[in-house]
């Protein structure tokens, strides 16, 4: 495959500035220049070296090359003794002329300058030590705040929340098509760390993690030439996107696995459940280094030590750190704006009526993350996938079962006719009319002939539904009448009470029977999306405290802190630059007739791990991380 080099096939992404091991400008040299003329600062974007996966979720893929295109780049300067206290310092526009290199590689390398004020460049190389100069940059701006000022310190402008990311020109386009990305995907700083995860014990304090890239003092220059043979920085960014992809796997072409079950086949799909916005630059909590997911066992099928300290990569990409260091190396999850809170997301409910992607065309979306605590589906970034059942023709289910019920409004009679309650409530009517003829017969001394029968009929209320619904409404009534020759009966009508108990046992019965109307044969199935998932946060029901039904609570089915969130946080989620493909696998129930509102009550508080599912997904995760997602229904 054509590798696009631009980005994450080894870690975080694009390099901005220097991978080169020139030293040929010392200090003193740079210290004599006359900057009267002019001063450059060089610009390399570059990619790192490749990287072999570490983890059982650790791939990389290209994408396609609209993905990486670049219409615009800015470079910031940032100053201060260290990135917690950096101040804005000045802004720059950087060129975006890249050169493909050997025909092996896409964008692989971009070579430019970038003149800076005389000011700033005597201000940056006759600056004390402990002064420090940092890179921050935004390729494909898309419109975002990104003004500063003097005052702008970088903790207030990375916690700056945007909502745009460079989504293509329309949702479900084709991302290869020309034009695709008007103004290209948005990339800031990838935030990394300075020591390894994975198998070793990972970083477990602030100043292991960097988002901000120190600029080399020496390497500002009076020509352009020299700026850009000796570049100031490596910049490593990412994109604010998330990318995620559906197919379906050979085995996913009929509902269960009975030889005469229906035929399905996957048509479109929908993302669901996703914020408003996300921090310029992801948010990582140093604590989260010293997670480890076999906090309290060791006996998971799936766990393996380089899945042990997840949320860091255990392998570095280059160019490395200054010594000590042995990176960077990535880091794996993000605290987003809503990470603590319950909040109604975007489209909780799929648009019937827009925004459906064909199955071979990927998605995008922003960044959605929560505590353990908050694994549940009102908070959960979730696949709808719209599919056709059997031949496309219309069918009702009865109580979410897989089978088509010809005559729902026939059936439920029957079913309700035969309960006790209702049968009891019924002759109990019967029996108290008989009594009232024979009383009146004693009255007369006439022997009369009387009986009574009697008969339930359940209905749609609303007459037969024209199209899909769930629970489609049901009413009950009951008939009683004379008996064929009982031509002396005296009623044929319950009494109050009698009337009320029978209605009575009927409303109690009509809730035990949810009939479903599938318009054009057409179900809809969700699946949430994992972040680490089986791999990294193992989730066994085999454990006691796991062994639970739909329904059950989230310390039910992942404990209580601090085991939850050492074993299980970022099990599920959806982080920018990465590369979500869900896979169905197999189909084992017939789905919804419509769209799952995951905010409705009665489902925004089911945990999103539960025993039966409608479909078996996996999901693989690429850096452009792919993580794919295995579903079964």
């Amino acid at each position: 495959m054509k590798k696009l080099s631009l980005f994450a096939l080894a870690a975080a992404g694009l390099f901005l500035g220097a991978c080169s091991n020139d030293d040929s400008v010392n200090e003193a040299a740079q210290n004599a220049q006359d900057f009267t003329d002019g001063a450059f600062i060089g610009v390399s974007i570059q990619m790192p070296s490749a990287m072999a996966p570490t983890r059982a979720n650790e791939d990389f893929d290209d994408g396609v090359a609209s993905e990486y295109a670049v219409k615009d780049a800015n470079l910031y300067i940032f100053s201060g003794a260290d990135e917690a206290s950096a101040k804005y310092v000045a802004q720059y526009q950087i060129g975006t002329t890249f050169v493909e290199d050997g025909g092996n590689n896409v964008t692989s390398t971009m070579n430019d300058a970038t003149q800076i004020s005389n000011e700033l460049a005597e201000q940056i190389t006759k600056s004390a030590a402990t002064v420090k100069y940092y890179g921050y940059v935004i390729l494909n701006n898309n419109g975002v705040d990104a003004v500063c000022d003097a005052s702008t310190t970088f903790a207030d402008f990375k916690a700056r929340q945007w909502n745009k990311i460079g989504t293509p020109v329309a949702e479900g386009a084709d991302p290869t098509a020309e034009g695709a990305f008007p103004n290209g995907l948005l990339m800031t700083n990838s935030p990394v760390s300075a020591e390894a995860g994975g198998a070793a014990a990972a970083p477990t304090t602030d100043d292991k993690y960097s988002t901000l890239v120190e600029l080399d003092k020496t390497k500002i220059f009076a020509t352009r030439a020299a700026a850009i043979a000796a570049p100031a920085a490596c910049i490593f960014v990412e994109r604010a996107a998330v990318k995620i992809s559906v197919e379906t796997a050979t085995g996913a072409n009929k509902v269960g696995t009975a030889s005469d079950a229906p035929a399905i086949a996957f048509n479109n799909w929908q993302i669901v459940n996703f914020p408003d916005n996300y921090y310029n630059t992801r948010k990582v909590q140093a604590a989260w280094g010293d997670l480890a997911s076999d906090a309290t066992a060791t006996d998971f099928s799936l766990w393996k030590d380089a899945n042990k300290f997840r949320f860091v990569s255990g392998t570095a990409f280059a160019p490395q750190l200054p010594q000590p260091h042995t990176g960077p190396f990535r880091t794996y999850f993000a605290e987003d704006p809503t990470y603590n809170a319950d909040v109604l997301l975007n489209r909780p409910q799929a648009d019937v009526a827009n925004h459906w992607i064909a199955m071979n065309i990927p998605g995008y979306t922003i960044e959605n993350t929560f505590d353990v605590q908050r694994q549940k589906w009102g908070n959960t970034t979730q696949v709808c996938f719209k599919a056709t059942i059997a031949d496309g023709s219309d069918f009702y289910t009865l109580n979410g079962g897989d089978t088509f019920v010809a005559d729902p409004q026939t059936t439920v009679t029957n079913l309700v006719s035969g309960l006790p309650a209702v049968k009891n409530a019924l002759q109990t009517a019967i029996d108290n009319l008989v009594q009232a003829d024979k009383d009146a017969w004693t009255t007369t001394g006439v022997e009369g002939k009387f009986g009574y029968t009697a008969s339930v009929s359940v209905t749609f209320k609303d007459g037969a539904p024209t199209a899909s619904k769930d629970n489609v409404e049901l009413q009950a009534t009951y008939t009683i009448a004379p008996k064929d020759g009982a031509t002396d009966s005296h009623a044929t009508a319950a009494s109050a009470t009698d009337d009320a108990a029978i209605k009575a046992a009927l409303a109690a019965a009509l809730p035990s029977y949810v009939v479903s109307f599938h318009k054009g044969g057409v179900a809809y199935y969700n699946a949430r999306i994992q972040h680490f998932g089986e791999y990294e946060t193992p989730w066994s029901i085999s454990k006691p405290f796991q062994t639970v039904i739909p329904g059950t609570t989230i310390a039910q089915i992942y404990g209580t802190d601090p085991e939850a969130t050492q074993r299980f946080l970022g099990r599920y989620g959806v982080v920018r630059d990465n590369w979500y493909k869900l896979t169905i696998d197999k189909v084992m129930h017939i789905g919804t007739a419509e769209p799952i509102d995951v905010s409705a009550e009665g489902k925004k508080d089911i945990p999103d791990d539960q025993i039966e599912n409608y479909i078996a997904v996996h999901v693989h995760i690429i850096p452009w991380v792919l993580r794919y997602q295995s579903v079964n229904f």
